[in-house]
């Protein structure tokens, strides 16, 4: 385990978002301690005032208590709304910073202008799967297929990429890692655990790739390689102070490429 993770903690797989959902009843006490924590000074507050007055203060104390009450009520009921909007997407979401400070978030809707074409990369083609949704071939794309390469077979993603490269002036994002026995020993065994672990959950990782390898494959279709990004290059783009403890080597990459044709 990096440093990173150790004090960060590891990046949380899609499959496991769900297990991390929390509801009213442990997201109020969640929400609300700094809150309450710090209506807890007030008595301590309004005894400190009321010291210097004395006996007189003593009447002044009951009020203060309610008062005090009602506002750790307001601070419940604030919280409990927040929970309820977010957990249920149909309403419009409120989003609270602090008592007395809100947020209105229209629910999310689908613009006129997105489309969704879904496609089996390994059943039927993105040609097919995107002229369906009325996609124009003859016009210049970008395409973001990011989170897919490590899942699919040579086969689909090299069909996958013909297409792609004869759409004119198109461009292409997509990540890829590489071939286990390219990690260093002591982190193989924690790589092979978590190929193994997807495994279990029905997404094998089917297609690794070396470097070089892929750049020729990207060539051979038409392709300019634009950038390829490994872990130290990722690293030093985006995380900064944080690369600190990241071993550097073997590991994802992000590729960018144009078509040249």
């Amino acid at each position: 385990m990096s440093l990173f993770d150790l004090l960060i903690g590891r990046p949380i797989a899609t499959t496991e978002e769900r297990a991390e959902h929390i509801g009213p009843v442990a997201g109020i006490p969640v929400f609300g301690l700094d809150a309450l924590s710090s209506a807890a000074y007030g008595p301590e507050a309004a005894l400190t005032l009321l010291i210097p007055l004395g006996l007189a203060g003593i009447q002044h104390i009951v009020p203060i208590s309610f008062a005090i009450m009602g506002l750790l009520v307001i601070v419940f009921v604030s919280y409990l709304q927040t929970i309820n909007d977010v957990s249920v997407p149909a309403n419009p979401v409120g989003i609270h910073f602090e008592p007395g400070v809100w947020l209105s978030v229209p629910a999310t809707t689908v613009p006129a202008s997105l489309t969704f074409a879904p496609v089996d990369f390994e059943r039927q083609s993105l040609s097919d799967g995107l002229a369906a949704a009325g996609f124009q071939a003859d016009r210049p794309a970008f395409f973001q297929w990011l989170g897919v390469v490590p899942y699919l077979t040579r086969e689909a993603i090299s069909a996958t990429l013909d297409f792609i490269a004869r759409v004119p002036e198109s461009e292409v994002v997509f990540d890829y890692a590489e071939p286990l026995e390219n990690y260093p020993p002591e982190r193989r065994e924690y790589i092979m655990a978590t190929a193994a672990s997807v495994a279990a959950r029905g997404e094998p990782w089917l297609s690794l790739f070396n470097p070089v390898e892929l750049s020729d494959l990207l060539h051979n279709k038409g392709f300019a390689i634009v950038e390829d990004l490994g872990l130290a290059e990722l690293t030093e783009r985006f995380y900064g102070a944080l690369k600190q403890g990241i071993r550097i080597g073997a590991g994802p990459h992000v590729v960018r490429a144009a078509n040249s044709r």
